[in-house]
């Protein structure tokens, strides 16, 4: 299982999101990125290298790992979802 969360990050007179991707056994992170929005996109760029990582690509649906969020609306939303499919 693939954990998948954003932070908020207070920098100087603006603000940052953490994205990450954490391995929910070990609890390290595979991959993370500071960005300037949270889109669906920035949801998708991350995962997407998190998966360039481990080696895990999207013509093997066996190897996929299940990802778990709160649902945020980038999470939710149609090109996400159609993302993963």
């Amino acid at each position: 299982m693939w954990h998948t969360d954003i932070s908020y990050i207070p920098v100087k007179n603006t603000h940052a999101y953490l994205i990450c991707v954490l391995d929910g056994y070990s609890r390290k992170i595979i991959h993370g990125e500071l960005s300037q929005t949270m889109s669906a996109d920035d949801m998708q760029r991350v995962l997407s290298r998190a998966m360039f990582k481990t080696g895990i690509f999207e013509a093997d649906p066996v190897s996929r790992p299940v990802l778990v969020s709160d649902n945020g609306t980038q999470l939710v939303s149609k090109s996400f979802t159609k993302f993963l499919e």
